[in-house]
């Protein structure tokens, strides 16, 4: 429109928080680029908008005030207002701002231009009423209502249709009402946006001077004085005392609201500037619905741009019971954009995580982090529409949930192998369950948000044992399991086991336990953490099973009592070697830190539980023998866990492999070592490994000299090492001489 140079022109007031300062950024971009100036670009800088315009701020304040043109926000299906208006009344001058009905004859009865479109909208919209034969409120619901909303849409007013994508989208028979106007696409509870918008504009502009019962002029002057005085405090954060009481909206400054302890003393009055409710809901535009249709499928559903179903986490402020709420995700970017480029942003503003919409806020995460929304955006300010937080149950409540930054994540895509069996999980908790289903949902919500946010293999891993820990509720919940149709969670890819491998301790014991492998038809290790079982192709529940062993107790009662049971079931079921074999294995050293009690073993059961439901891959390591007690090397040779068919064992001498391959674990020995009767236990190893040939000089024992835990030498006995280490264990053992000492 102006071939001006443009110039920068910061905002202060039109910021990412309140949701009222975001959705008033757009309101003033789009106004501005739409009627003053065509060539103008906005950017997000410094926690502010910034415009690039022709216009100075002197005349940005101006077209506000003068020749702005407002779009027709009308709610005629809630309420009743519209049922309400007369067309013979007398214009009429108001003492005060008119409400309900009477706020819509007055913008009939306005004879100004820019009220032209405005007008004209309000007598479509009553006219309406009679046509598709409604004629009280009472009658304004379910299919009525759609269908009404459906006939203003073939009305000839642009802008009438702009709005009314704005509050609802049709989509079959079903209507869809956009959650940032409120429950009912444009009211909350008693209050009615339309109501509000064009009481803030009858108070705002001069063009209803005329309509206002004023003694003097000078008054009106003030009060002319007083509308642009708010107006420049709206657009760049002045001080103002021109506020008007009882003058807000929850929904979008719940901070303003007012009531007890809001300010000093035992109760504040709430205030509002009617220009920032005003250019909100001008913003609010920005968001229009769309029908989304999924090629190839015969149904469509409503979607308004970057809202999602809430997502409690232990990162944001929401409760439980909140997750029936929504989250809207509103995109930040730095470079300066056209309205065009920003109208094509929101128009398609849907995340797509794996050629789905998303449908909560943590799959939104996810398509974030795997750059599923990639138009230039740098972050997004995350906002939770909430009921009950302010003004009651019928209120909705915007809480910001943080700040999430556009970044791509490794290994995210992973998180798309867990999703069916985490959906049919949150599926199975509702207000029934146990809270402590709940809880290992939220936890495992906050571990994938977390990841996606920050990255890192730590909170990779949290993930993983997020996982173990709802699938180990699922375990110990059969109703719930029942309730919901939840099978064991399927077996994950090597993938994870990479990704969450940290390179503890820890994780390569947990790594190694649960690489345990079954003997045919009996299974691995994980039948004796959970009762489960393969049959018919895939993983069910079997709750009478007498594998599992696993209890709440410590890590060492729980590995040892694993090591009895599959040593047990080994003998009676006739198996041809004891399934104590893993495809993963550790380092002797990072055992003899285990029996130490070095390691954390809360960390190893809580690993345990999520690598159980990977497949584990085999993975050489170093062989150490730093401070390996010659006591465990003695036991440990008795329980090698080796494949039967000499798997992973190429670098062991074929003479030793042979030898240890004889020796036949047996579960006497580990019974004596958990019951700390361990000169029992030596001589009976000793007699072990000379029967298979493996000749040890005898190991002097006495325990009271002894620093080592007897259930975690046990528990120690299942931890798998390789055959390498295990022939230097031979070695070490071997070369024993009698004028040492014992360890």
């Amino acid at each position: 429109m102006s071939a001006r140079p443009r110039k920068e022109i910061p905002l202060p007031g039109c910021t990412p928080e309140p949701l009222m300062g975001y959705l008033k950024a757009l309101g003033v971009f789009r106004l501005v680029a739409e009627q003053a100036d065509d060539t103008c670009r906005a950017a997000w800088r410094g926690g502010k908008l910034h415009l690039q315009t022709c216009l100075s701020e002197e005349e940005l304040v101006e077209f506000f005030y003068t020749n702005y043109i407002p779009t027709p926000v009308v709610v005629p299906w809630s309420g009743s207002d519209f049922f309400d208006v007369k067309f013979t009344k007398k214009p009429l001058k108001h003492k005060k701002t008119p409400t309900g009905s009477t706020i819509i004859e007055a913008f009939i009865q306005n004879q100004s231009s820019r009220m032209d479109t405005y007008r004209e909208t309000l007598t479509a919209c009553v006219d309406a009423l009679e046509q598709v034969g409604i004629s009280k409120k009472e009658q304004m619901k379910g299919a009525a209502k759609a269908h009404y909303i459906a006939y203003l849409r073939t009305l000839p007013y642009p802008q009438l249709d702009n709005w009314i994508d704005t509050a609802s989208a049709l989509p079959g028979k079903d209507l869809k009402l956009n959650t940032l106007l409120g429950s009912g696409g444009g009211s909350d509870g008693n209050t009615h946006f339309s109501d509000n918008f064009m009481q803030n504009l009858w108070d705002s502009l001069p063009d209803f001077d005329g309509q206002k019962a004023v003694a003097k002029t000078d008054q009106l002057e003030l009060q002319a004085s007083e509308s642009v005085e708010r107006l420049k405090a709206s657009l760049f954060d002045f001080a103002t005392g021109a506020l008007i009481k009882k003058r807000t909206s929850s929904l979008y400054h719940s901070g303003a609201v007012g009531g007890p302890n809001a300010g000093q003393g035992f109760e504040r009055s709430s205030f509002g500037n009617p220009w920032d409710f005003i250019l909100s809901i001008e913003g609010c535009v920005m968001f229009a619905g769309a029908v989304s249709r999924k090629l190839g499928a015969s149904g469509s559903h409503a979607v308004f741009p970057f809202q999602t179903r809430a997502c409690a986490t232990n990162s944001d402020s929401l409760g439980d019971k909140e997750n029936v709420g929504q989250e809207i995700w509103l995109p930040l970017w730095h470079r300066f954009c056209a309205i065009g480029e920003i109208k094509s942003l929101y128009s398609e503003g849907r995340a797509e995580w794996h050629g789905k919409q998303s449908g909560r806020g943590v799959d939104f995460a996810k398509a974030v982090a795997s750059l599923g929304v990639d138009r230039g955006i740098d972050s997004f300010a995350r906002y939770g529409i909430i009921k009950g937080r302010v003004g009651g149950d019928n209120y909705n409540t915007s809480a910001l949930l943080g700040r999430f930054q556009v970044k791509a994540q490794p290994n995210v895509d992973l998180l798309h192998e867990a999703d069916p069996w985490i959906e049919r999980y949150r599926r199975a908790c509702n207000d029934k369950t146990p809270a402590r289903f709940g809880t290992a949902l939220r936890r495992l919500d906050t571990a994938v948000f977390d990841y996606c946010r920050f990255g890192g293999v730590e909170r990779f891993q949290a993930i993983l044992v997020a996982l173990g820990q709802a699938e180990r509720e699922a375990a110990h919940g059969p109703k719930f399991r029942e309730s919901g149709r939840l099978h064991p969670l399927p077996r994950l890819s090597p993938d994870w086991v990479d990704a969450a491998d940290d390179g503890s301790d820890e994780f390569a014991i947990a790594a190694a336990l649960a690489g345990i492998q079954g003997v045919g038809v009996y299974p691995g290790i994980r039948a004796n953490l959970e009762p489960v079982e393969f049959s018919k192709g895939r993983l069910n529940w079997k709750d009478d099973s007498a594998k599992v062993v696993w209890k709440r107790g410590s890590l060492a009662d729980n590995l040892s009592a694993v090591l009895e049971r599959r040593l047990l079931d080994a003998k009676r079921l006739s198996l041809p070697h004891v399934p104590i074999a893993s495809s993963r294995t550790v380092n002797p050293a990072t055992v003899a830190r285990f029996i130490s009690d070095e390691l954390d073993d809360a960390r190893i059961d809580q690993i345990l539980w999520g690598l159980m439901c990977c497949k584990i891959e085999w993975q050489p390591n170093n062989s150490s023998l730093q401070e390996v007690p010659r006591l465990f090397a003695m036991l440990k040779l008795c329980f090698p866990g080796l494949y039967a068919d000499g798997k992973h064992s190429q670098q062991v001498s074929s003479d030793f492999q042979k030898k240890l391959r004889q020796v036949k674990p047996e579960a006497r020995i580990a019974h004596l070592v958990r019951a700390g009767r361990l000169d029992e236990a030596l001589r009976s190893a000793t007699e072990r490994l000379r029967s298979s040939g493996l000749t040890a000089a005898p190991i002097q024992w006495e325990t009271r000299s002894c620093g080592i835990d007897n259930t975690r030498l046990a528990a120690a006995l299942l931890i798998p090492v390789k055959p390498q280490s295990l022939e230097n264990l031979w070695n070490l053992v071997r070369r024993y001489k009698r004028t040492e000492a014992a360890l």
